[in-house]
């Protein structure tokens, strides 16, 4: 059983899953934790809602930055069911149907011209039942943040994009085979960036290490994200650099796709594109300093006023301040 998950959560999340898994032919890519509307809250201050009505949930809101979740069938909802307790014990999580009545998706068209990852959910009273609530009322916090460590782990292996697309090593291997690395600048950058690769790599089978020895994710993710994300951001950039004004031409790249192109974070020019994206994802840098600092590093926590005040008063007061 995963660290941090209550165990009637995670027997109930088994379960769950292998009764969709019994009654569909496909179980689909998963939407997981779909965030708030506004990028600087953290789930302890979302007010997307779940109403209990007899034998289902009312959901009401607006969710953000959810991956694939125009493809996706199935999603993991992180819901307010309870507004009277202080903001971490209201949160509930729920597997629903992403084609339920009252959701709705909208894309979010980015820079590179590709086809949309990311997408607005709506939900305007959308039913889930309740039989698909994971564990308790009040769960969801410590499921969210054992699943947002397994996510840092998956997300930074070698590849500069979440973990996939060009290596270090492939930038090397380019390099050598167009001439690139004859230049001292060039190299010296490409020998910084192969160390910090094979350290990111090493990092790597220390967590598989950890997980086939039934070991959980844990804090140090953060540090493993906090490395693999900026060092994912100077491969493309070398990259970039090497290719001259040539680069600034979409397809026009000295390098070819990694991987044989299998995946759109492949191709050198769309993960050039793309890579503002992965310091912000699933943690920024300054979230994760803090985790580190916090709890890898036994620092003082950082203060905080409102963690036992009830939600609902908490957005009481913030009316009246607006007023």
């Amino acid at each position: 059983m995963p660290q941090g998950w209550p165990a009637a959560s995670y027997e109930n999340w088994r379960d769950t899953c292998d009764t969709l898994h019994a009654h569909s032919q496909v179980l689909g890519k998963v939407a997981v934790r779909l965030a708030p509307p506004e990028p600087q809250l953290q789930h302890a201050a979302l007010r997307l809602t779940a109403r209990r009505e007899g034998d289902h949930y009312v959901i009401r809101g607006q969710k953000i930055w959810t991956s694939l979740a125009h493809k996706a069938q199935i999603g993991v909802l992180v819901a307010r069911t309870n507004t009277n307790v202080p903001k971490h014990a209201g949160l509930s999580q729920f597997l629903i149907d992403m084609n339920s009545p009252g959701i709705s998706v909208r894309p979010i068209i980015d820079m590179s011209g590709n086809e949309n990852e990311y997408n607005e959910v709506f939900f305007d009273d959308a039913k889930v039942p309740a039989d698909r609530l994971l564990g308790k009322e009040g769960d969801g916090w410590a499921l969210t943040m054992a699943q947002l460590q397994t996510e840092r782990v998956a997300l930074s292996k070698a590849g500069a994009i979440w973990g996939s697309g060009p290596s270090a090593r492939d930038l090397v291997s380019e390099l050598i085979a167009s001439g690139g690395i004859d230049d001292p600048l060039i190299r010296d950058d490409a020998a910084k960036l192969y160390i910090e690769g094979e350290i990111v790599r090493l990092l790597a089978y220390r967590s598989l290490s950890d997980r086939m020895n039934a070991k959980p994710a844990g804090p140090e993710a953060a540090v493993r994200k906090m490395v693999a994300a900026p060092h994912g951001q100077r491969i493309v950039d070398l990259a970039k650099r090497v290719q001259g004004m040539s680069g600034l031409i979409t397809g026009n790249g000295a390098f070819e796709p990694t991987n044989g192109g299998r995946h759109m974070f492949d191709d050198w020019d769309y993960a050039f594109w793309f890579n503002p994206a992965v310091t912000l994802g699933v943690g920024t840098q300054e979230v994760l300093k803090n985790v580190i600092a916090e709890r890898v590093l036994g620092l003082p926590r950082e203060s905080d006023p409102t963690a036992k005040t009830p939600w609902a008063e908490l957005q009481k007061s913030k009316l009246k301040t607006a007023v």
